[in-house]
């Protein structure tokens, strides 16, 4: 096993892509899971969580940007845990998509079947449910509705 830190600064190649949409970038044969990082890119990131098997990171700066990246189309992107795929072309988004629930399939219940992409719509028209939490500021007296911030229960208003 490598010594990886917390804290650590490390740089490398997007080798693949995590269920959840994290980068995957290998020091050696150590995977560390980076939030908004794309398969193909090169990127410096910062280690904010090891375990004995894998560590987690958050991106600090994109070296070699994927031809596939582009600017959130919105301002909450990143912040917000509404959506974790925007920094991608939709194309890439579906793709991405399509992949996830084949592995799922075959991880989870032994099936391998192919999943197509989904075609058409807009790029927002994919959603079929959605949870709205309102929090209270008692500070200001003010109520915010939102999404959750990424991995917490703090409202994004």
């Amino acid at each position: 096993m490598l010594d990886v830190k917390i804290g650590d600064v490390i740089e490398g190649a997007v080798v693949g892509s995590a269920s959840g949409g994290e980068g995957i970038v290998k020091i050696g044969r150590f995977p560390v899971f980076i939030p908004f990082a794309i398969e193909g890119e090169a990127v410096r990131a910062r280690v904010t969580y090891v375990k004995k098997d894998c560590a987690f990171g958050e991106l600090i700066e994109v070296l070699i940007p994927a031809k596939d990246r582009i600017k959130p189309p919105c301002p909450y992107f990143g912040k917000c845990g509404g959506c974790d795929l925007q920094h991608m072309l939709i194309e890439r988004q579906r793709a991405f998509k399509s992949v996830a629930v084949c592995d799922a399939l075959r991880k989870i219940g032994g099936i391998s079947v192919y999943v197509p992409q989904p075609i058409g719509g807009a790029p927002f028209a994919y959603r079929n449910k959605l949870s709205l939490p309102f929090s209270f500021n008692k500070v200001s007296g003010r109520v915010s509705i939102g999404f959750y911030e990424r991995r917490s229960h703090k409202v994004v208003p």
